[in-house]
């Protein structure tokens, strides 16, 4: 009996392997379809999508699920994600301003931008899993994503973790990097976002503030 549940662990294991092998590859192809510019946003979204799906148990053709949510999310995915992007590089750049000034009171503020840096890499981990998981309006996903990033701090910590954790294996087995690297981040972000998000819809948060918005 034992033995029976850990061959079955192990060839589920193996299954998330080649699910997470595919969906990378996928990812790949398509980001350079785009012309990496154009193509790495939609594809990130793609990914997302097909992780929540197979998450949820749901039974799926990788390849039409993910060309499917490729296709649909190719906008409004850009919007997002170059939204993300400038606003990111906007305070890191600031902050590299405040730190090049050698003045005391320029602690302040390189305290306050390192404060909010950080802020904005944890919120950065649940920006595409709520935009896989609800239909809201761009302000309201970021809004949502920096909510999440303050009041689950279990989750968050969580997902730091995990990168580290994941980026640390990655290091000492770059071969592992071609197949196994950003599906396998983008998995631990939708699993543990998706707790997040069952908190949240359990405390009535999300049906109260953005009912109207609330998609599938």
């Amino acid at each position: 009996m034992g033995q029976s549940h850990l061959m079955d662990r192990f060839m589920t294991l193996c299954d998330w392997v080649y699910r997470l092998s595919i969906l990378q590859l996928l990812w790949f192809v398509f980001t350079l379809l785009g012309g990496i510019v154009l193509g790495i946003f939609p594809a990130t979204a793609a990914l997302f999508a097909s992780l929540r799906k197979l998450q949820n148990g749901e039974s799926i053709h990788l390849l039409s699920t993910f060309v499917k949510a490729y296709r649909a999310e190719f906008w409004k995915s850009q919007q997002l994600g170059y939204l993300y992007l400038c606003t990111g590089l906007f305070i890191y750049i600031d902050l590299l301003l405040l730190i090049s000034y050698q003045h005391p009171v320029a602690m302040i503020g390189i305290v306050l931008f390192t404060s909010l840096f950080i802020l904005f890499l944890s919120a950065s981990m649940y920006v595409f899993p709520i935009y896989a998981h609800f239909r809201m309006t761009l302000g309201t996903m970021i809004k949502l994503s920096f909510f999440l990033a303050v009041t689950q701090p279990l989750l968050t910590l969580g997902m730091a973790l995990g990168t580290v954790l994941i980026y640390c294996i990655l290091w000492f087995i770059p071969g592992l990097q071609l197949f196994l690297s950003i599906s396998v981040f983008c998995f631990v972000y939708m699993k543990l976002a998706s707790i997040g998000f069952e908190k949240i819809q359990k405390s009535g948060f999300i049906k109260d503030r953005y009912e109207a918005e609330l998609g599938a």
